[in-house]
């Protein structure tokens, strides 16, 4: 087993989910998870970097920064959407308090930053799908 395949059997484990296989466009078989797979994968990303996901009921924050955005519909956008999370991560520290919203298909991560006394807003955004 590959450090991926190992990674690919915790995520699905943690989901519990069951994956199906798909052929993507260049004809190979692919992973397709459901929505609420996808959403789970990420959520572990930062679970795994012991960070809190804080849901809000609104956001109302007057300057945003978006720092990225991924589509992840499949195994294979796995490397990318982890890649984006871990440096959203890295960037906004791990004592920061991280705030998911939903906005049409896609699930926002952000983190509040004042500076020169406004506050700000920097996120990623990963879309999921409906």
């Amino acid at each position: 087993d590959t450090q991926e395949s190992a990674f690919e059997a915790y995520l699905q484990k943690l989901s519990g989910i069951t994956p199906t296989a798909s052929a993507t466009s260049d004809g190979i078989m692919g992973i397709v998870l459901d929505k609420d797979a996808r959403i789970d994968v990420v959520m572990s990303i930062f679970e795994e970097r012991g960070i809190t996901i804080t849901t809000p009921t609104s956001i109302q924050i007057p300057l945003s920064f978006s720092m990225g955005d991924i589509a992840f519909y499949s195994k294979s956008d796995l490397k990318d959407t982890t890649e984006l999370v871990t440096k959203f991560i890295n960037e906004a520290g791990t004592g920061k308090r991280i705030l998911m919203w939903e906005e049409e298909n896609a699930f926002n991560f952000g983190y509040l930053k004042i500076v020169d006394n406004i506050t700000e807003i920097h996120y990623i955004s990963i879309e999921v799908g409906k």
